[in-house]
């Protein structure tokens, strides 16, 4: 079976109509640990296993299991990514085939949020944790939480920051991603600008059945 791959975009529809916000990140340019989904297992890489799209634009997201839904693959591989359970019901999904994505509409508020606790907390902690991997310090992937307790389960990211997808600047550089992999994300993000409906509150919060791990 080819493989398909799911993506979660959080946005807020609380400042239309001038703007419609959004979270994007910044892949690494190589991961040191990352958790296997087929044998729900951890796995260390201390000299660094460069990432496909590496230091560039990215969305939350990974492959999506066979028995998965869009929205159930989008938010596992946020929780994986990010840390964070943001227990809300997507707004909306599409299917490209190879590609899907999950759109999830939020407060603004929990949006800078989201924000404020990958800059300042998550991420650090797994750049530490990435360090004492290539230290060997730290030799297996159980020794991770003890230590850094906000580290995801998989080092992909680099920074994360809010955009605007209404701003014609923002909209320019989104179209000008051509060539994978960065081209599902434009089309990902073309479908937020054109597609996805106006909602000026956010969803209401399903009930989570497990404990989140830096829930907003």
């Amino acid at each position: 079976m080819p493989r398909r791959y799911a993506y979660a975009v959080l946005y807020t529809d609380d400042a239309l109509p001038a703007h419609r916000y959004f979270i994007i990140c910044l892949k690494r340019m190589e991961g040191y640990f990352f958790w296997d989904n087929k044998t729900n297992t951890g796995v260390l890489k201390p000299q660094g296993e460069p990432l496909n799209g590496g230091g560039g634009p990215c969305l939350p997201g990974g492959e999506r299991k066979p028995s998965e839904s869009i929205e159930e693959a989008a938010i596992r591989e946020l929780v994986e990514e990010t840390n964070i359970n943001i227990g809300l019901l997507p707004s909306a999904t599409n299917d490209w085939g190879t590609y899907s994505a999950a759109y999830f509409n939020t407060t603004e508020e929990n949006l800078r949020e989201f924000e404020n606790y990958l800059e300042n907390i998550c991420l650090p902690d797994a750049e530490y944790a990435a360090r004492d991997i290539y230290n060997k310090i730290i030799t297996d992937y159980d020794q991770i939480r003890p230590n850094y307790p906000a580290a995801p389960l998989d080092n992909e990211l680099e920074l994360v920051r809010i955009w605007d997808i209404l701003n014609p600047k923002t909209w320019q550089t989104i179209q000008g991603w051509a060539n994978p992999p960065v081209d599902w994300y434009r089309d990902i993000l073309t479908f937020l600008r054109n597609n996805v409906p106006l909602v000026q509150h956010p969803l209401v919060p399903v009930e989570e059945t497990s404990p989140p791990r830096g829930a907003l």
